[in-house]
């Protein structure tokens, strides 16, 4: 499917789940979720959505201004030692892991790139994307690399799981 969004049940391959939430247009923060409840669950295969004109909105979801992600997913990291991460917004993202923040690009802004390392040891780790779209353009893309190598790469979705059962979110 060309569709970056799915109905979880049609979707079992994508395991990135994301709680979606209709925003208010004084939204400037991913913490304003937190006040709101989802409309409904849609799964993933990638946070890889270069940055586009989103009057087109992101097929499969039918909301291109004023709306939340809230993305979990598990990564069974297959070498233990530093990963560095890159997260690109417009508007703002927060990345998680282990529920220890990794990168804070909140905000309003245009396509942003931000970076942030963190030691995983072998094995399986929970991910977690807190992502808003304002008003205007939007991207969303993460991407991650071994110090040394060049380039970022998104996560290989062999490494990908689904989360477990979605606990309350918090801050």
């Amino acid at each position: 499917s060309t569709r970056l969004v799915e109905e979880c049940a049609d979707a079992p391959d994508r395991k990135m789940v994301a709680e979606v939430y209709k925003l208010s247009t004084s939204t400037t923060s991913v913490k304003e979720m937190n006040r709101r409840k989802p409309v409904r669950t849609v799964c993933l295969a990638q946070l890889n959505f270069a940055p586009r004109h989103m009057g087109l909105s992101l097929p499969g979801l039918d909301l291109s201004e004023w709306y939340g992600l809230d993305i979990r997913f598990t990564v069974n990291v297959p070498q233990e030692g530093p990963r560095e991460f890159v997260l690109l917004s417009d508007d703002g993202a927060i990345l998680s892991v282990d529920d220890a923040q990794v990168i804070n690009n909140d905000g309003l802004h245009t396509p942003d790139a931000v970076m942030g390392t963190v030691n995983l040891s072998k094995g399986l780790h929970h991910l977690r994307v807190r992502y808003f779209q304002g008003p205007g353009d939007g991207a969303l893309m993460l991407g991650w690399k071994r110090p040394g190598e060049s380039d970022f790469q998104p996560i290989p979705i062999r490494l990908l799981g689904r989360p477990p059962a979605a606990s309350p979110a918090s801050e």
